[in-house]
């Protein structure tokens, strides 16, 4: 296991879980060694601690079980009852579990992760000037001035400059900019005609900033289907398809992706001697939602972890998934929700086996195998 140290003199002070490695057909020794760190910036789907530390109530759920009863067999942090995206990731790259950035007193060793639960790629000022409400102030261009810092600060001791430059840059953000203006009334419309364009306009000049900066690795990943959220059918009224999601919301979710897309294009044409991947979440999960039975899932838009059987799909808004929750399912692996916005351990591994494992919905297809 790597234990590459961005910034001399910090210790290793919590995160037992960070410890642990994971054992499962994600271990490719080919690619081992690849990338010498990663850094991410993004929401709860990524975050790793950083929405605790911050000092957010609903992050404290994460602290208690049943967060994280699944994997490592305690709470850990996640927005989940096991592991996210970014640690399976981590372990395929023969790297640790990712410290959170707030943790200022870890040592960070093979990486950084910014992300934080409830963060938008827009500046909150802009989202409040709306109508919005954030349950985060901490957005994409806060977490883009923390790894300059944290790269200035290695840059100026003996840090390990090379794995800033020759590290993988994670970026999943954009979802809750949607969400919770979907929540504040607006229509899918709104999102798609006027706020997409800034949500992709800020991820763009955030890859331009760590370009600058020397960063040479990237992955886009998109966003899920939020039409298929519990939260988002318990709140947001709209059409139905034929498996019970929001069309509209799911078109708005497709459409980011498309977006996404056609700038990591234009990158690619304007930075040839730089990498940019494409982990299509959206795709891969609309495959494993139409084929759940095929991959051992018997509940696609019910949370396992949630309020009562009396609320539709397991979820409240005002009582969400938490030590006291009165319905906590006894088998989490055959659930895709775990609280009704995030998911099971074992659906976030099948996401995983189906895009990094196999090449499918990677572009570049197979360059994590």
């Amino acid at each position: 296991m790597a234990t590459t140290t961005l910034a001399p003199g910090l210790t290793f002070l919590w995160a037992p879980i960070l410890l642990i490695s994971i054992s499962s057909a994600a271990c490719a020794s080919s690619i081992l060694g690849t990338y010498p760190a990663i850094f991410v910036f993004g929401d709860s789907l990524s975050d790793t601690g950083n929405g605790v530390l911050s000092g957010s109530s609903s992050a404290l759920r994460t602290t208690q079980f049943p967060y994280g009863e699944t994997f490592p067999g305690f709470p850990a942090w996640r927005y989940s009852d096991g592991r996210v995206q970014v640690d399976l990731l981590a372990s395929h790259l023969g790297l640790p579990f990712l410290n959170p950035y707030l943790n200022s007193s870890a040592d960070f060793r093979g990486g950084v992760n910014y992300a934080v639960a409830g963060a938008t790629a827009l500046n909150v000022s802009l989202l409040h000037s709306l109508g919005v409400n954030t349950s985060s102030d901490l957005s994409l261009d806060v977490q883009i001035s923390w790894h300059l810092d944290a790269q200035a600060r290695a840059e100026s001791s003996d840090g390990n400059i090379a794995a800033f430059t020759e590290g993988l840059y994670v970026i999943q953000i954009g979802g809750d900019d949607y969400t919770h203006s979907y929540c504040a009334k607006y229509s899918p419309s709104f999102v798609i005609s006027t706020l997409m364009p800034l949500v992709i306009q800020k991820i763009r000049n955030a890859v331009e900033t760590l370009l600058s900066s020397g960063a040479k690795n990237f992955l886009f990943i998109s966003i899920t289907p939020v039409g298929c959220s519990a939260a988002m059918l318990t709140n947001v009224d709209g059409n139905r398809d034929a498996y019970g999601c929001l069309e509209e919301l799911n078109y708005a979710s497709y459409l980011h992706g498309v977006r996404i897309q056609e700038e990591m294009a234009s990158l690619r044409v304007l930075y040839p001697d730089v990498s940019f991947l494409y982990m299509d979440l959206f795709g891969a999960y609309d495959y494993i939602f139409k084929h759940k039975e095929m991959f051992g899932f018997s509940e696609d838009l019910k949370a396992c972890c949630g309020a009562g059987d009396e609320y539709p799909y397991n979820y409240n808004s005002d009582d969400v998934c938490n030590v006291e929750s009165v319905s906590v399912c006894s088998s989490p692996s055959e659930y895709i929700l775990w609280d009704g916005v995030h998911f099971t351990d074992s659906f976030n591994l099948q996401i995983f086996n189906q895009t990094f494992i196999t090449g499918s919905f990677i572009d570049t297809s197979h360059a994590f195998q």
